[in-house]
């Protein structure tokens, strides 16, 4: 079976509160980890992009500390559920029938034990 992997990009779009600045466009690069070929490939686009690496995915590692090196943005990508009710879900997903304090833990625990430990090992 063979697995397709893509590179999810958003485009923000948002627009300056205070005056005389202009309207600002963001491109956030998602799920880099799963392809460390695209990963890297994405990471090599020029231009000011934010890339969201999901921490524990196979291949997130090196693309971050690519990333890392030239300074570029990277944020957490916290997987949520999927809309298709038959998809996978990943570990420690999102779900919409969490309440409040499990959302929190959720979050807490992801940042404490993945994304801190992820970061320190990028320098």
């Amino acid at each position: 079976m063979t697995k397709v992997y893509l590179v999810t990009a958003f485009l923000c779009f948002t627009t300056a509160a205070v005056g005389g600045q202009h309207p600002v466009l963001s491109l956030v690069i998602d799920d880099i980890g799963y392809s460390l070929d695209q990963g890297q490939a994405a990471i090599k686009l020029e231009g000011d992009h934010t890339f969201a690496i999901i921490p524990g995915a196979s291949n997130s590692r090196k693309p971050a500390a690519f990333a890392h090196q030239p300074g570029k943005e990277i944020i957490l990508h916290l997987p949520s559920q999927s809309s298709i009710p038959t998809a996978p879900s990943e570990p420690n997903a999102l779900h919409d029938s969490m309440d409040e304090n499990q959302l929190t833990r959720n979050m807490v625990s992801r940042k404490r034990h993945t994304w801190e430990n992820y970061l320190a090992h990028l320098h």
